[in-house]
């Protein structure tokens, strides 16, 4: 079964929109702790200054590939990613069950006769599949 554009253009659409949704999530937490972590300036602008500790480490961690991080340094990154598990497993479990939809649909229709047991529980069985998983 091919998926049409649309129904891919629509997904592909809902997942940007719920993925900017955790990825903005995940920055505004990450700015929270950042000013937390700073303090202000008493000049008139009220900067804020970060910590000349907190920079080396951030910059070490900036300049240093995944795989030589620390195991907390690569826990806390993985922390970052499981936000988006949920969004990802939405997304297959919605293209699974629209393509068993259409085959078990599909499949009503083909070689269906009206004096076969067989085929009348397939047509039941199917209608109860697609009523269970199209809400």
């Amino acid at each position: 079964m091919v998926v049409g554009e649309s129904v891919i253009a629509t997904w592909m659409k809902e997942f940007v929109e719920k993925g900017a949704e955790i990825e903005h999530e995940r920055w505004a937490k990450w700015q929270n702790y950042l000013h937390s972590k700073c303090y202000k300036t008493t000049s008139t602008n009220n900067d804020l200054v970060v910590p000349v500790k907190l920079v080396e480490h951030w910059e070490r961690q900036i300049a240093t590939p995944y795989s030589e991080l620390t195991e907390p340094e690569k826990e806390s990154d993985r922390d970052q990613v499981r936000p988006y598990i949920p969004l990802i497993e939405y997304i297959v479990f919605e293209a699974i069950k629209r393509s068993v939809r259409n085959t078990l649909q599909a499949s009503i229709k083909i070689g269906y006769n009206d004096d076969c047991f067989f085929c009348g529980m397939k047509d039941k069985m199917a209608q109860e599949i697609i009523d269970r998983y199209s809400k």
